[in-house]
């Protein structure tokens, strides 16, 4: 039996009950020194005042409110009723419309936000606003409101589908890091919103060698990881030393003084380029691409 686990569960189970019961007398009281809001069952809305100067915070029901404090010039503030489903009565907060603007228009401040980090590393939050017409079940007649929802994306250097709320986002995971086999390491990136493992890559810097059985290498373009080849490694190998292939070596560089080699490692191909240029030339650097891999390659150009 895991007692650690059955531990967990149990303890989880009581944070639910207690918190359930802690919401039900105080989650319709309006909290301005909370940092964090939390809503019933983890249900939590983001609310942001727009085109704010400077800006004050505060927790009512499943709302996390971001309200204007003062306006820029050329705009308005203007206080905006607040509803929530768990509450039977409303509250107000403060946004700022452009001068001229019907202050009691719904939709006057429906703006969308910015991406911006969640409170957990590794993911991006922004609110996406829509004016929309929603039935009033009340009266049975439709009312044009300003519908928010949050969009979650994985932050750079993380990959995958972020989905859950402010407080239990999931689905992100950190890029691998590249070991190179002597302690040294290269830390895995991606660009924000990457879902696969695949848009993981390590970068180059040009300088920094690694040691494995195919001899000292650095890298010389972006390797994007590889379910096929563990990570697509591109090798420069150090000046001087010979590059092993079963095919025939693909020249780069033109023109050289002296060469130097690259090793491809998926296909095994090795690739020659110029480590020095004689007289009258200098070194050129180029980039080509081979097989999903973009090599950087040096050549000699005339002066």
């Amino acid at each position: 039996m895991n007692t650690k686990l059955i531990y967990a569960v149990c303890c989880a189970i009581t944070l639910s009950v207690i918190s359930q019961g802690a919401f039900a007398a105080t989650q319709c009281t309006k909290s301005i020194t909370a940092s964090l809001c939390y809503g019933i069952d983890g249900q939590i809305q983001k609310i942001t005042g727009s085109n704010c100067a400077t800006t004050e915070h505060f927790c009512w029901g499943d709302k996390d409110v971001t309200e204007c404090a003062t306006c820029p010039n050329g705009y308005t503030l203007t206080t905006q009723t607040l509803e929530s489903d768990n509450c039977t009565n409303t509250t107000t907060y403060r946004t700022c419309v452009s001068e001229g603007t019907d202050p009691t228009d719904p939709c006057a401040d429906c703006e969308p936000t910015n991406w911006e980090n969640a409170l957990f590393a590794g993911y991006q939050v922004r609110t996406n606003a829509e004016c929309q017409f929603v039935l009033d079940e009340d009266s049975g007649l439709y009312k044009k409101e300003c519908v928010r929802t949050e969009e979650y994306r994985c932050a750079a250097g993380y990959y995958g589908t972020a989905t859950g709320t402010t407080l239990f986002p999931s689905g992100c995971n950190k890029c691998p890091t590249f070991n190179g086999g002597d302690g040294n390491t290269i830390t895995g990136q991606s660009a924000v919103g990457a879902t696969e493992i695949t848009d993981c890559f390590v970068e180059y810097d040009g300088e920094t060698e690694f040691y494995d059985e195919t001899g000292n290498y650095i890298f010389v373009s972006p390797c994007y990881y590889s379910y096929q080849s563990g990570d697509c490694q591109v090798k420069e190998l150090a000046p001087g030393a010979s590059c092993k292939s079963d095919y025939s070596t693909y020249i780069l560089g033109q023109n050289c003084g002296t060469t130097k080699y690259i090793h491809y490692e998926k296909t095994g191909m090795c690739f020659s380029h110029c480590a020095t240029c004689p007289s009258g030339y200098e070194i050129l650097t180029r980039t080509t691409a081979y097989q999903g891999c973009n090599i950087t390659f040096q050549t000699c150009g005339k002066i």
